[in-house]
This record gives structure tokens, sequence and C-alpha cells, in this order.
């Protein structure tokens, strides 16, 4: 296309396909259409599947890296955040790591809400009460740490919605087995006001709506200017 001339940057035709210009400030046409948006950054949100490393590489497993194409991979896409090996649901991917910092730093308070299956007798108002209060969990090797308060939410006598706004190693499963219960299957359904669609099937992702981007950077403080 660009040999035949049908290119243009900032109304002028360009033949040469090693001509430098800027994508986010110049304009460029195809066959005297409108501007072609180019966006520096990538915003995915992925439906984990079980059985899945939240990382871009390993030579044994498979990983989230498996389930994206290599052009989007080569500008950078990683994820934010980690969900457990066998944890499914919702995963934030981005090659802008301002916005990756800031959504898994504790600063931000950026709610991660998990819906968990369990073992055990049903839990009730006093859990509810300790995890809200800021449950006291024991570390390896150091002292205990009182988590921020989060909130549970029950659904039924084997499932419950547990919002945290921190991301210490295995929390979530950590604390259902601080008050006696074990986890038999954990999703990931919402990351601020980011939710998992409903339509989308483990392993699949879909790129993120210019709202959906917005409501993250309000939950972080960021500008204009960083997307």
């Amino acid at each position: 296309m660009i040999r035949a001339g049908r290119v243009r940057v900032n109304n002028v035709v360009v033949t040469d396909a090693g001509y430098s210009c800027d994508p986010e400030g110049d304009k460029i046409c195809i066959d005297n259409t409108n501007p072609i948006g180019v966006k520096r950054y990538i915003y995915a949100a992925l439906y984990k599947p079980d059985g899945c490393l939240t990382a871009t590489e390993d030579r044994r497993l498979p990983t989230v890296a498996d389930l994206f194409p290599s052009e989007l991979l080569g500008k950078g896409l990683a994820p934010v955040g980690r969900l457990d090996f066998h944890t499914t649901g919702l995963l934030l991917m981005t090659n802008n790591g301002l916005l990756s910092h800031r959504m898994t730093s504790p600063k931000w308070h950026v709610a991660k809400e998990y819906r968990i299956r369990y073992s055990g007798e049903p839990l009730g108002v006093k859990e509810r009460q300790l995890f809200a209060e800021g449950l006291l969990l024991s570390e390896r090797n150091s002292s205990p740490v009182r988590l921020e308060p989060a909130e549970l939410t029950l659904v039924s006598e084997e499932e419950c919605l547990l919002t945290i706004y921190e991301g210490k190693t295995h929390q979530v499963r950590r604390m259902i087995a601080a008050v006696g219960r074990d986890v038999v299957e954990l999703k990931r359904e919402r990351i601020g006001e980011l939710r998992l669609c409903s339509e989308q099937r483990p392993g699949e992702y879909r790129m993120l709506s210019d709202d959906e981007i917005q409501s993250l950077f309000e939950a972080t403080g960021m500008n204009q200017k960083d997307k």
C-alpha cells in the first residue's frame, strides 16, 4: 500500500516504507479514509483458565502468553499481578508499566473480587466480621500481619464472594484456611470496576473499551496523557 502511494502522512503521500512518523501525533490515512487510530498502549482482559501460569514464558508449563498472538506479545504485553496456577478468572494484561505498577500497589487500594467455592462449615456473620476488621494472618519466619479490611458476601452454604484491596501471596486461600475452610474453586470476577465478561470462555481475551480503560485510570490517579 505504501509503494502504491495509498498512504498519506499529514495529507502528504509517502512511498518510502522507512519513513519515520509519530503514530500518536501525525495523521496517517489510507486511500483518503479517516485517520488510522494507532495506540501506544494495549489493554486486554483475559479469562485465565485453570492449569496456566501467570507468566510470559516457562519451559515446562503453559502460560497466559500462549493465549495471545505474537504481534501483541511483541509490543510488551504482560500480566498485571498474578493469579495462582489453579485460580481462574479475570487477568488484566497491558504494556503500560505505570498502570501495572499502580494497579498492584497497596497504596491505591484497587478492589479485587473473588468467587470462592469452599468445603467445611458454612461461613457466617463471625467470619464476615473477622474479615471486615482486618484478619490477622500468620507469615512464615516473621510476625503475623494485619490485613486490610475485606468484604465477605455469603452466596450459599458452600460459596461466597470476597473483595480484598491488597495482593499478598496466596492471600485468598490463606484467608479461607485461617477460618478453618478449604478452597475448592477460586475465580476472580472483578478488578476495580472492570468485570469478567459473561460471554468470555476460559482462555479467551478481549480488548478493553475506552470507558473501561478510563475507570482503571481513575482508580489509580492517572492522567489522560498516560494512555
